[in-house]
């Protein structure tokens, strides 16, 4: 195909790389977690366990990143000047499709201490040449900062060389564990609408370009309801959990609480369904991100009930002077026969699901049965 000389396509693929490498750091989001586009480089992921500072670099060619590669050297140059802004990013990565070859000073870069980094650093720039026009000035002002800022930049860079082209990535995206739910024929339709979101994020004033965790999963959940038809329902009759019985399982928490109070007949029960909505998590839930944190949504709505029902049946008791055991009995009681809530991606939800994803609320240490206690001890 015969391009116009003012055909940019090409080099706006560029922009589309990085647009889909920022949208497979927003699919890998944790609670907590924001994407920053552009603000501090190409992509920073701002978390309280693993931030990072990325610049994106790709090629439509086979391309090996040379000593005095551009490529590496200015982007150590714009760190190392914009060292100050950065000081909270424990990682700073050179992402890029660009391999690095067995003879190269990069070769091992991810095992050597930063002394020998610096070391290898120098002794690339230690021979002048004739042709070094552009390398000779990055050079220079890498080795123009504080020693010890050098050594504090170098010590967090990685260089994460090697990566797939830019149709291979879009390829890639399109298989992402969050997509599992989307009907194929949908995904590239739900891919473009996540990319839509985060091009036009900045559009409005303050023009930020942030991308925070529960936005992104709030998004999720809207594109999937709108590419996915229908509701799934949670089967009527309980998964056969025949072979799990209360034997053995005195070890477990939630029985140990069921104990405490004295309701003894309701443990095989309880044993029953707790197995039983494992058994649904694990065919439904596990294997989804969107549905994982519709669940975790859930069971958190369920705690903040049942906590301040927990309050309401103390001060019930406390008031007309009952049986502790027996008013803890009636409130076990309350939680087992409350009504199913529902799941926003399921359009029925079963006693013994709710009853045993209780059970798993009070394994997990979250709830007592005993009125005694204190909320979550």
């Amino acid at each position: 195909m015969k391009r116009l000389s003012n055909d940019d396509t090409l080099a706006k693929l560029g922009d589309t790389y990085h647009y889909l490498v920022v949208l497979e750091h927003c699919l890998e989001l944790d609670e907590g977690e924001a994407i920053y586009v552009e603000e501090h480089g190409d992509l920073s992921k701002v978390s309280p366990h693993d931030a990072s500072n990325i610049e994106v670099k790709s090629h439509l060619v086979e391309h090996h990143l040379s000593n005095r590669d551009s490529e590496f050297w200015n982007t150590l140059k714009n760190w190392i000047m914009n060292r100050d802004h950065l000081a909270v990013y424990k990682r700073l990565i050179l992402l890029t499709t660009s391999t690095i070859s067995d003879e190269s000073a990069f070769y091992g870069w991810d095992k050597l201490d930063v002394q020998k980094r610096v070391e290898r650093l120098r002794e690339i720039g230690g021979i002048k040449k004739e042709q070094e026009k552009t390398f000779r000035p990055l050079f220079d002002a890498v080795f123009g900062c504080p020693n010890d800022a050098l050594i504090h930049i170098v010590g967090r860079v990685e260089l994460c060389t090697g990566n797939p082209s830019v149709a291979t990535k879009a390829e890639s995206l399109c298989k992402h564990k969050v997509l599992n739910n989307v009907p194929q024929e949908q995904i590239p339709f739900y891919i473009e609408g996540l990319l839509g979101y985060i091009l036009l994020k900045p559009t409005l004033p303050p023009h930020s370009w942030r991308i925070n965790h529960g936005e992104f999963s709030d998004l999720l959940v809207k594109l999937r309801d709108k590419f996915v038809s229908g509701k799934i329902p949670i089967p009527i009759n309980p998964p056969d959990v025949g072979h799990k019985t209360s034997d053995g399982h005195g070890k477990y928490r939630f029985v140990k609480e069921i104990l405490r109070i004295e309701y003894h007949e309701e443990v095989n029960e309880a044993v029953e369904n707790y197995w039983q909505a494992m058994a649904i998590v694990s065919s439904y839930f596990r294997n989804s991100y969107v549905y994982t944190q519709e669940l975790l949504s859930y069971e958190n709505d369920l705690k903040k009930y049942l906590h301040r029902r927990k309050r309401i049946q103390r001060r019930n008791m406390q008031v007309q002077g009952g049986d502790s055991v027996r008013s803890s009995q009636t409130y076990y009681d309350e939680a087992m026969t409350l009504t199913p809530r529902s799941l926003s991606s399921f359009s029925d939800n079963q006693q013994y699901f709710q009853n045993g994803i209780i059970h798993s609320i009070v394994d997990d240490g979250s709830l007592t049965w005993h009125l005694e206690d204190s909320d979550g001890n």
